[in-house]
């Protein structure tokens, strides 16, 4: 476990930590990090160069360690304030949510590594003809992870008078995808689920204004595995499931004698874990998971599968899974990824975004319009322009059972007390009243009482079981 410098981790534990790292660069220079190939297209790798440039001619055997611990609090505060601060939550009642764009700092030094947050997204568009009175070119994506397009929209001197002459024509289309990149096969909306060659093409919305080279919504693409699932091995179904499981596991804890440990507050725990884990604190969605998931573990919480009122599952691997099921190795996902939506609810989405159909509501593919003057500002990163436009208000929602989460904080638990605080579902259930109590022959259903012998169709209510 690390050691953190107590005195450091105060309310200014940021200006106190910069001053030890300056103070472990007896000389650093004024270079600024070396960066090889990706190694500084993130920020957590970007802080790693930084505190190695400074810590280089220092002698203190643990400076970068210092350093780099002193920049996650820096990423932590940050996230903190995303997440708990601002009025976009990430706790609410039935979820736990983060907003699709990158943070700042993840960029396309050494290679594009956007894509971060369980969520990967990039760009189609249909360029007009490369020369006026031509037949228009197929459309093109670009940004796709892992696909080898550039991320460069190159236009000639009549591709751009074309889109000079129609700005507000839709010509394109931002793709936000959270489909797990460990959930294989072909989309329920392709034939059978199974064959690529039968999958719908990837259209624009019905009604969007059209320039004058297309003369369909079609943009030719297939809604295939290949274009539509998320391509990042961190963005998958087991990592979720296993970032869930480590973070309920020897939380962090801040000293109790000092009110000022920023370990003593909910979020920057839970960040910290992430950090320690995996040097991830700097995400929006792992601080976030993890966070919700140690908060889960400090409070006793486990999950109600008979709405009997009582947890069913209470070890780690269950709880995870609970709430990130396992791909079945063949059939339908019941979970494909976790749900799109926006700020005002998991079944929303911005202004000019839509879902686009899977064939099975999952809600993980959403296209976003991209006009012609979208383009045209864009040329050399088109996929930046979906970050910019929609990225902040496309949201990931990873949907809690709240009703099932059944929690019982320990009465000498150090963090007991802020239960239910940040988060709604880890509050004490004996601090929520009974609607009804159920006699011995029967069984909490709902917010109702049903025989023992009967079958409960409903989630946990409000109902509970007799003594």
């Amino acid at each position: 476990m690390i050691d953190l410098n107590r005195s450091a981790l105060s309310l200014g534990f940021t200006a106190a930590l910069l001053l030890g790292a300056a103070s472990c660069a007896v000389d650093g220079g004024g270079d600024g990090p070396t960066c090889d190939g990706d190694k500084c297209d993130d920020p957590g790798s970007s802080a790693q160069a930084e505190c190695e440039q400074a810590c280089k001619s220092s002698k203190v055997t643990d400076c970068v360690t210092k350093c780099r611990e002193g920049k996650a609090l820096e990423h932590c505060e940050a996230r903190r304030s995303d997440a708990v601060e601002s009025s976009q939550k990430a706790y609410v009642g039935d979820a736990i949510r983060w907003a699709c764009s990158d943070v700042e700092g993840v960029n396309t030094d050494g290679q594009d590594d956007r894509g971060q947050e369980y969520c990967e997204y990039y760009a189609i568009v249909q360029p007009p003809p490369v020369k006026e009175g031509d037949p228009a070119p197929a459309a093109v994506d670009l940004g796709r992870n892992s696909s080898g397009k550039p991320l460069q929209l190159t236009l000639t001197d009549d591709q751009i008078f074309a889109l000079e002459d129609n700005p507000d024509s839709v010509v394109g289309e931002c793709i936000f995808t959270s489909w797990h990149s460990d959930v294989t096969g072909e989309l329920p909306i392709c034939s059978a689920g199974v064959s690529a060659s039968d999958c719908p093409a990837i259209t624009l919305a019905d009604g969007v204004t059209l320039p004058p080279w297309m003369t369909s919504t079609s943009l030719g693409l297939k809604m295939t595995a290949d274009m539509v699932r998320m391509k990042v091995s961190i963005n998958s179904n087991d990592a979720a499931a296993d970032l869930l499981e480590k973070c309920m596991v020897d939380p962090p804890k801040g000293d109790p004698d000092d009110k000022d440990d920023p370990l003593n507050d909910d979020y920057m725990r839970g960040c910290w874990k992430a950090f320690q884990l995996f040097g991830t604190e700097w995400r929006r969605s792992d601080p976030t998971i993890c966070t919700a998931a140690m908060r889960a573990a400090e409070c006793g919480c486990g999950v109600d599968t008979n709405a009997d009122g009582k947890p069913d599952l209470t070890s780690v691997a269950d709880i995870a899974r609970a709430l990130v099921p396992r791909p079945p190795s063949s059939g339908t996902a019941p979970l494909r990824g976790f749900k799109l939506g926006t700020w005002s609810g998991a079944t929303s989405l911005p202004a000019g975004c839509r879902y686009l159909d899977t064939g099975d509501q999952s809600q993980t593919v959403v296209g976003c319009n991209l006009t012609a003057s979208d383009v045209l500002s864009s040329q050399t990163d088109v996929k930046g322009k979906c970050r910019e436009k929609y990225g902040d208000n496309v949201v990931v929602h990873i949907p809690i059972p709240a009703t099932a989460i059944v929690c019982a904080p320990p009465a000498d638990g150090q963090y007991s007390a802020t239960c239910g605080d940040m988060i709604p579902w880890t509050a004490s259930d004996s601090a929520q009243a009974c609607c009804r109590t159920c006699s011995s022959s029967s069984k909490p259903c709902g917010d109702a009482c049903i025989s023992k012998d009967s079958t409960c169709s409903k989630p946990a209510g409000c109902a509970c079981a007799g003594s």
